[in-house]
């Protein structure tokens, strides 16, 4: 028998509010489904105030004074999503039609299916059929959302502090940003805090009308606003059990925007497009629902001065767009990079005190107020000793080459998440101990064997080279945002071969020495010529790994003892 074709059905586990055991399972998913759609309201989101909200956008700018004109489909764009955009699954849709099976026919059904989606975009009319699968319709949405991304994109429409669904931007991206501000505001000597607001259900909450008003400020009207409006509204939803012989009875879902689809992020994003500009006294950085602010002050009282003026906003702006702030889980963070004490203030929203914490979960790292890492590094090492016990035992049965992935697919992907913020934290040989623990166990080594030739012989770069690839494809993506001396910050890398030394930062602090803001230029200065000249981004990361893998840098010192190239 193959397990892995094996169904677990879960219906039988459900119970209900009570704790009993539903008579038929037929009950049971129709009161999950239930659950499911009326989980929003519950959570206490507000009525969105649309006259507001507009009457907001219009203070800071001008509508846009050109409306969108949606470009036909072609046959050779559809076969395009297909291959590029719907991962080839073999799960089925209410239809029975697998994504696998529409991407091996998307040839053969390009031309139909563009001629159905143009006379969607002429009719503005998003089809009813379409709402109830998953597959057919990833296609349509998305060649939608290119055509909003193709329209915004040069106009700067979107707010450069939202880092979720914009490319080249990620969560290390967005932390790293909360992270440098906190140092500037140190270096000025102010004192700074971080607010991390959480939103109930955001997505789930979004109001249709709301969304569809941001859509015609920012210039999406007509036919193709009607179009998008028919694509949110009217959406029935339905829960399958028993391996898919139990189906609940439909139901509807009054707000929100559909999860899973990239048109639905972009909608998402529109709705929260305007608050960084709207808040006052705070620097906003966005991953989709996550909301984090950064506070300073020129003295303790008056920072909780600042923010509870910058809560007292936001909570204003949410109320307002109709989003519902959990409170018990929003918090602030104060820092004190000194060694001293935080000051514990008195910060609220609506009324509600806010939790004072000392260190935080943002985007998959654990900040702490003294910016050490050590909490981040203490949770890292808990799930590589985990991951090292799986590879002991895989090393036992299976091959080489399948444990060489294991390791890659676990230990190399937590070392390399975020390894330019934490990696030259005071702790980061813990880290290190452990990548050493498994490279010995993926080769059947003793615990204390030396790990340094086990490195080598499996093509595996050890945790300094991980942090100085990191920190050096930074910099070479970022080039423009530091100053050259006596060059442009955008020089030509052919006529300025023997000029592009970067400059460092100033800067007074311990902590900004580990920065990469700081770190990254001395970094970058020490690397070959061959590798610093590379025409492309793509021949750097190449050349830059190859060198790595060369010199197998143990320890950080033995890099930074190389000299600099002038």
């Amino acid at each position: 028998m193959n397990v892995m074709n094996l169904r677990v059905d879960y219906t039988e586990l459900l119970v209900d509010s009570a704790g009993r055991p539903f008579a038929t399972k037929q009950l049971a998913v129709d009161a999950l489904n239930h659950e499911f759609v009326s989980a929003a309201a519950a959570c206490g989101a507000p009525s969105a105030d649309r006259d507001q909200c507009i009457a907001s956008l219009l203070d800071e700018c001008a509508a846009s004074d050109c409306s969108i004109r949606l470009r036909l489909f072609t046959p050779d764009e559809i076969t395009k999503i297909f291959k590029t955009s719907i991962a080839p699954k073999n799960s089925t849709d209410v239809y029975g039609l697998s994504a696998k099976l529409l991407k091996r026919a998307s040839p053969a059904i390009s031309y139909v299916l563009a001629n159905l989606f143009n006379n969607c975009m002429r009719l503005g009319q998003y089809p009813e059929c379409l709402k109830k699968v998953k597959i057919c319709p990833e296609c349509f949405e998305a060649g939608l959302n290119n055509r909003l991304l193709s329209f915004w994109v040069p106009r700067n429409t979107l707010s450069d502090s939202q880092y979720a669904y914009r490319h080249g931007r990620s969560t290390t991206d967005l932390v790293r940003e909360v992270v440098r501000c906190v140092l500037r505001a140190r270096e000025a000597g102010r004192y700074v805090a971080v607010i991390c607001c959480d939103l109930s259900r955001a997505f789930d909450t979004a109001d249709h009308a709301l969304v569809a008003d941001k859509l015609a400020y920012y210039g999406i009207r007509g036919a193709a606003s009607k179009l998008i409006l028919s694509f949110m509204t009217g959406r029935a939803q339905v829960v399958i059990g028993d391996g898919g012989k139990v189906v609940s009875s439909e139901l509807q879902n009054l707000m929100g925007v559909p999860q899973g689809s990239c048109l639905s992020n972009t909608l998402f994003s529109i709705l929260l497009n305007d608050l960084p500009k709207t808040i006052k006294g705070a620097d906003i950085l966005m991953y989709a629902d996550d909301v984090t602010a950064v506070v300073s002050a020129t003295a303790e009282r008056g920072l909780e001065e600042a923010l509870n003026l910058v809560m007292e906003q936001l909570h204003q702006w949410f109320q307002s767009n109709g989003l519902a702030l959990n409170k018990e889980k929003t918090s602030y963070m104060t820092f004190k990079l000194n060694g001293h004490r935080s000051p514990t203030l008195r910060v609220s929203a609506g009324g509600a005190p806010l939790q004072h914490v000392a260190s935080t979960r943002l985007l998959g790292f654990q900040l702490d107020n003294a910016l050490s890492w050590e909490t981040h590094i203490n949770e890292l090492c808990g799930r590589l000793g985990r991951a090292c016990f799986a590879l002991r035992r895989l090393a036992n049965t299976a091959g080489r080459g399948a444990v060489r992935e294991c390791y890659f697919a676990t230990v190399h992907s937590l070392l390399t998440y975020g390894v330019e913020l934490w990696g030259r934290a005071s702790d980061w040989r813990r880290a290190f101990s452990m990548q050493k623990r498994a490279v010995r166990a993926m080769a059947g080594k003793a615990v204390d064997a030396p790990a340094r030739d086990i490195f080598r012989d499996l093509k595996i770069l050890p945790l300094p080279c991980l942090f100085i690839n990191q920190v050096a494809r930074f910099m070479r993506e970022n080039l423009d945002m530091f100053n050259c001396r006596g060059i442009n910050t955008n020089y030509n890398l052919r006529s300025n071969r023997h000029h592009n030394r970067l400059v460092t930062e100033a800067h007074r602090l311990a902590r900004s020495e580990r920065s990469v803001y700081v770190l990254g230029p001395s970094v970058y200065n020490r690397l070959p010529d061959t590798i610093r000249n590379a025409t492309s981004i793509a021949a750097f990361k190449v050349r830059l790994k190859n060198w790595l893998s060369q010199e197998l840098f143990y320890n950080y010192q033995d890099f930074f003892d190389l000299p600099i190239n002038i």
